[in-house]
Formats: structure tokens, sequence, C-alpha cells
């Protein structure tokens, strides 16, 4: 009996000191106050390139195990293939659970095995590739283990890790407590720097709204792209945004980085005018924008190694190539320059210490952990500062021209009295003339008037057009490819559930009662026709959302033809149509929009101004309609009634002009009202509502195109527009009629 307890305890002995001799590990002691991380001299690793090998594999390279030789956490660069580490952890706390969690969000893949006391058998706690939520994971959106292990006992583990990004494993071991609280302060970190990301870009966002200062648009796309990267960096887009994403969750860093550079290097050359300023720096910028797109094609092309690389040493010269060109505007005298160094130095000295806590060279604490959100959160702000110094500046040089167009106006008043002095000893003998002079003067008047209107508004649509017409030419591919694919995927849908019907009717002649009962459980377990119902209903949507997106996209291409100068043939119904499409949000519900169409001519006309005119006449009978009820209540109890712009068109006796009438059952108008509606710059709108231009030029292009407009309304009943129009202007009939006699 002696003689075999001693031939065990020499081989358990034997088989210790091989193991201790073998893995030369050093134990991680788990106190009840402690959370800490594995440093480098604590934790041996092996570099699988083939990322195929498995823990029993893994179990018999031992040997090639080596320490990272460092006390700071493992850093391994862009790696290829999986990195397994190895560690034996001791718990000397009186709970049983120990908390063992990967403090890296770029992890794609984190496998964790826990031997049993002989060695020979391994428990798997596994995160999963792409999974940042398994079954194992105690805290939600956390790669975090919880990990039974007896008091005062040691147990090996090994874990498998992968990223497509730079690899970092700072492990934290400790108890639950010290986990949650550590969790919670790096969320706080993270919360505070979004707090102030989030309110300094609505704040900008508010100014650019309120100031159209473009540089406040570039500020605002940078700083929403620079927060966006932070995110993507620190894994809460993986986690939160696109959870489900394979895809984004390898490429999602890369593409934040290339967004963000982008915004980075478009704000600089806007803020900092490197056109004027610098000419070959802003050559430089250029390139490295091409630079940074070109940065899509591997990104997409999933090589993310090749891509991150690039990236990084696009990220890395790119920082350089902003603080140089900070520092040669400030030896030019660029006032803005100078608080773009300090801000972009702050933003350097951050990244220089996030990259030397990754490389050991600085503690791997909450500190420098969160540096760089510290860093950027300085220069958002620091930024924002110098953008308000320079409206200031703007302020201070607008109050000086103002004040230099004063003095300039109080001259010519000054020298206009003088003149008036010499007129007035003259006016007995020149006051024909004079009366001349003030109608040929109140007559260039209302032209520069007229001409001012048109050409502001000219401009305004003449924008309105190109945006809408883009946007119709943007959306109308892929809308076309939708409706035309939508049709073949319902007959397929159809042959399919079709074929499913046809296989259960043979499966009944062929399949047992039990495997047919088997099937009908897992029909009521997916709610088969409920299932099919909601198929053809969805498809159903799909048809009908693709023939609503073309009916707008064809509104906005017959009225984006706002930039035409020459007479065309249009049909009147399409443009009433289509200004009818575009305003279909602003007509409230209890509104409804009746519409008498006869059978017209195509009219020659300028059909962008058409569009204007109507868009104008509608705008205002929808708003008469609305301001309805604040102008004459309702009694109490009595129901809503229903408001009505009818649209009427007709031909004339004559044959040679069209009849438009645009009727509401709005407000109406005073007679005192009516006789200053066509007066420019007059409205009954509130303040910042109405500009009193809408009906002059109405006015306008119905006079250019040779009509007649009658406005008949009554207060409180409504009021009607009646457009008349000539088939053919005046200028082509006489055109005509010259080629008829020359002919």
């Amino acid at each position: 009996m002696f003689k075999h307890l001693l031939t065990y305890f020499l081989f358990t002995f034997f088989f210790s000191i091989t193991y201790l001799i073998c893995t030369g590990q050093d134990t991680v002691r788990i106190f009840s106050d402690t959370y800490d991380y594995i440093s480098g001299h604590e934790l041996q690793y092996y570099i699988d390139t083939s990322s195929s090998k498995n823990i029993n594999e893994i179990q018999q390279l031992n040997s090639k195990f080596k320490y990272y030789n460092n006390h700071e956490v493992p850093n391994f660069g862009l790696v290829t293939g999986n990195v397994w580490s190895r560690f034996i952890l001791k718990n000397c706390t009186n709970e049983f659970h120990i908390f063992i969690r990967i403090s890296y969000p770029l992890l794609a893949k984190v496998d964790l095995y826990l031997a049993d006391p002989t060695h020979k058998s391994w428990e798997l706690f596994s995160s999963g590739e792409y999974l940042l939520n398994s079954k194992n994971n105690l805290l939600q959106k956390e790669i975090c283990f919880q990990i039974p292990i007896p008091k005062d006992s040691s147990r090996l583990f090994y874990l498998e890790a992968k990223a497509y990004q730079q690899m970092l494993l700072p492990i934290y071991v400790g108890t639950f407590d010290r986990t949650w609280q550590a969790i919670l302060k790096e969320k706080f970190a993270f919360f505070i720097y979004l707090g102030i990301i989030l309110s300094i870009f609505f704040y900008n966002f508010f100014v650019f709204i309120s100031t159209r200062d473009i540089n406040y648009l570039y500020y605002v796309i940078y700083v929403f792209f620079v927060g966006f990267a932070q995110v993507s960096l620190l894994g809460y887009s993986s986690r939160y945004i696109w959870p489900q994403s394979k895809f984004l969750i390898r490429e999602g860093v890369n593409i934040s980085g290339i967004l963000s550079g982008i915004a980075v290097l478009l704000f600089v050359m806007n803020f900092l005018h490197t056109k004027r300023n610098s000419r070959v720096l802003h050559i430089l910028v250029n390139v490295y924008i091409v630079a940074y797109c070109l940065a899509f094609i591997p990104t997409f092309l999933d090589y993310s190694t090749f891509s991150y690389k690039y990236i990084d040493i696009l990220a890395s010269s790119g920082v350089t190539l902003i603080w140089i060109i900070g520092l040669v505007l400030v030896f030019k005298s660029v006032k803005e320059a100078k608080f773009f160094l300090i801000a972009w130095t702050v933003f350097i000295l951050s990244v220089i210490l996030f990259v030397l806590k990754d490389f050991g060279f600085l503690p791997y604490n909450f500190f420098t952990k969160n540096v760089m959100l510290l860093g950027s959160a300085i220069e958002t702000i620091l930024i924002s500062l110098a953008l308000a110094d320079k409206i200031n500046t703007y302020k201070a040089e607008r109050e000086q021209a103002r004040m230099m167009a004063l003095s300039k106006s109080e001259e010519v008043r000054i020298v206009l009295s003088q003149q008036n002095i010499t007129l007035e000893r003259m006016v007995k003998k020149r006051t024909e003339d004079l009366e001349r002079a003030n109608l040929e003067l109140t007559q260039t008047l209302k032209n520069l008037q007229e001409a001012q209107i048109q050409l502001i508004q000219a401009e305004k649509m003449a924008t309105l057009g190109q945006l809408t017409a883009g946007i119709a030419h943007e959306i109308n591919n892929p809308i076309n490819f939708v409706k035309s694919n939508v049709k073949p995927l319902q007959m397929d849908l159809y042959d399919l559930i079709a074929l499913i019907q046809t296989y259960e009717k043979q499966l009944q002649l062929v399949l047992s009662t039990h495997a047919l009962e088997e099937i009908e459980a897992f029909k009521k377990k997916i709610n088969y026709p409920e299932l099919v119902e909601e198929i053809r209903l969805l498809l159903k949507g799909i048809e009908e959302g693709a023939e609503r997106t073309a009916e707008i996209i064809r509104g906005l291409r017959i009225f984006s033809r706002l930039d035409e100068s020459e007479l065309k043939k249009a049909d009147i119904h399409e443009c009433i149509d289509s200004t009818l499409i575009l305003l279909r949000a602003s007509i409230p519900d209890n509104v409804v929009i009746e519409k008498h169409y006869a059978q017209l001519p195509l009219i020659e006309c300028y059909p962008g101004k058409l569009n204007q005119m109507l868009m104008n006449l509608l705008t205002n009978a929808i708003h008469a309609v609305k301001s309805k009820p604040q102008h004459f209540p309702q009694q109490a109890g009595e129901p809503s009634t229903e408001e009505k712009i009818i649209i009427t068109t007709s031909m004339e006796p004559d044959g040679k002009h069209i009849r438009i009438s645009v009727a509401d059952t709005g407000t109406g108008m005073t007679p005192e009202v009516k006789q200053k509606i066509f007066e420019p710059f007059f409205t009954t709108k509130e303040v910042g509502e109405g500009t009193g231009l809408g009906l002059p030029i109405v006015y306008s292009i119905v006079e250019k195109h040779g009509g007649k407009i009658f406005v008949e309304t009554t207060y409180g009943i409504g009021s009607e527009f009646i457009i008349i129009l000539p088939t053919t202007p005046k200028t082509v009939m006489q055109t005509q009629e010259v080629k008829e006699q020359n002919s």
C-alpha cells in the first residue's frame, strides 16, 4: 500500500514539476479589491498564422509559447492569424466566480478555454466570431466572462483572439463589483465625450442655419464624422449600430476613418482658406482627399488589414501635414490659424500619448485609455471658439462697412440738399421737364423693382430646379430597378408557394403520420398561412411604395424645368399635377383638392415660369384655408368643416386662350387688401412667413405670357384667381406671320 502511495506521489510531483518547467508561468492572484490587467510578463502567447489550430493542437505546442516580455498590455500590432495566450489565475477571494473582461472592442473573435485540474479536458467560454453577446457573457454588449473557480484554487486558461485591425489584449480580471465599477467609469467618460460632441454639433448646426456661413457647415460635418470615428474605435458602433453586419464589424473602423479623414481635410481647406493662402498646401490637401477616397477600394473589396495599414499611413502623415499647414499660415499672420494650431497640437499630443500607451511606454490606465477622447473634445471646443471669434470679426467688418456707407450717404444727402436749393430756383422754368423726368424716374424705379424681384426669385428657383432635377435623376434609376424587379419577385414567390403546396400533397402520400404531424406542428409554429399572406402584403406594399416614389420623381422632373428661357409647348394639367405633388405634404387633412379639367391643347409658354406661377397661387390658397380657423373660430360644439381648393381649366370661346381658375374657401380679402395684393412686398402674413413677392411675381409671369389675371373675393368666404393665357404668345404669332409673308 505504501509503495503505491509513494509511486502516486512521485508521479504527481514529477508531472507538476514538468508542467511548471514547460510553462514557466506566473500565477495571477485575484483578491477582493482586484481589477487589473494581465501584463506581458504574466502571459505567454503563440501566433497561429494558419488560423486553423484547435485547443488540443495548441496544447501540444506549449514549448512554442513565449512571454511578451513587457509589463504593460500586450500589443501585437497588425497580425495575420489568431493569437493564442496562456495564463494561470488563482481565486483568493471569498466568491466562487471571477470575471475576465477583454477591454478591447475591436476584437472580432474571442474564445476562452478553462482547463480542469488534470489539464485533460477543457470548458469553452466563447463570444464567437462577430458575436459580442454570447450566452456566457455576463454583461450585455461587453466581452466579459463569468468563470467558476473555487476559493484558493488555480486554473489554467487558453484564450484565442482574432482582430482585423491592430491587436491589443488588455485582459482584466476581478470580482463582479470591481468589474462593473470599471465598466461604468469607462461608459461615464464616453458619454461625457459624446455629450460634448453632440452639444458642439447641434450648437454649430443652429449657428449655420442662422448665419449660412459655409465654414460652420464643414465644421458640423467634421464634428459628426470625428465623433463617429471615436464611436467606432471604441466599439460602440459594432455593439449598438450594426451588431448583425459582419462586413461593417470588420470594416466599420476603416470606413469611419476614411470619412473622418475626408471631413477633417475639407474643414481645414475651407476654414484656413488654403486655396487663397497657400496654393501648394491646397494642392496637397486635395491629393490627400483623393488618397482617402481610394481607400474605399480595398475596404469594400474586404482587404481589411491592407486597408487599415493604408488608412493608418494616411492618418499619420495627414495629421503632420495639417499641423504644418497651421504652422505655415501662423507665420503668414492668418488669424484663424493660431486657434487651429493650438487645437490641433492638443489633439496630436493626445494621439501621441494614446500610441505610447499601446507600445508600453506609458502605463495602460483610465487616463491613457481615454486620453484621445479628451484631446478630441478639447480640440473641437477650441475650434468652435475659433469659429465664434471669426464671426465676431465678420460682425466688426460689417459694422465698419455700414458706418462707411452711412458716411457716404450723409455726403450724398448734403450734395442733394444743395442741388435741391438750385432746383427750387429753377422750378418755374423747368416744371414740364421735371414732370417728364419724374415720370421717367417712376417708370425706371418700377422696372428696377420688377427686375430685382425677378432676379432674386429666378436665382432661388434656378437653384431649386437644379436641386429637384438632381434628386429626381439620382432616385429614378434605383426606383426603376425596384419597380422592374417587384413583379418577377412576386411571380417567383408564388411559384415557390405553389411548389411547397405540391410537395405537401405528394408528401402526404409518402411520409408517415408522425412525420406529417411534425411538419404540421412546424407550420403552426411559424404561422405558415399568415406568413404567406404577410409576404404577399409586403410585396404589395413594396410595389405601391415604388409607384408612389416614381410619381413623386415624375413631379420633381416636371417641376424642375425652372431654367428654361425659351418658349416651349407644355401641358398645363401636367404642370398643375406636378405642383400639387410637391405641395402635398403641406396640405392640411381637412382640405380637399377638387380638379375639373377640360380638354385643352398644348400651349406655347415658359414651363418653369408657369410652374412658379402655379406654386405661388396654390401656396397662397393653402395658407388661406389653413389660417381660416384663426380668423373665423368655430362655435363650441360645432363640427369642423371641410375646406376646399378647386382648380378648374377651360377653353375660352375664341379658341385662342385658356382659362385657369384657382378657388379656395379660405379667409377671403377685404376690398382694401384686394387693391394692394399685386404691390411688391405687400403681405398680410405674420412677420417672417411671407415676403410679399408671390402675387407680384404671378402678375409679372402672366404679363410676360401676354395673359390677364382677375381676382374675385369675399371676406370670410374665399377667393378665386382667374388666369387667361393665350395658347400662342403674341411674339410667337408675330414671328409666324412674318414667316408666312416672306414665303
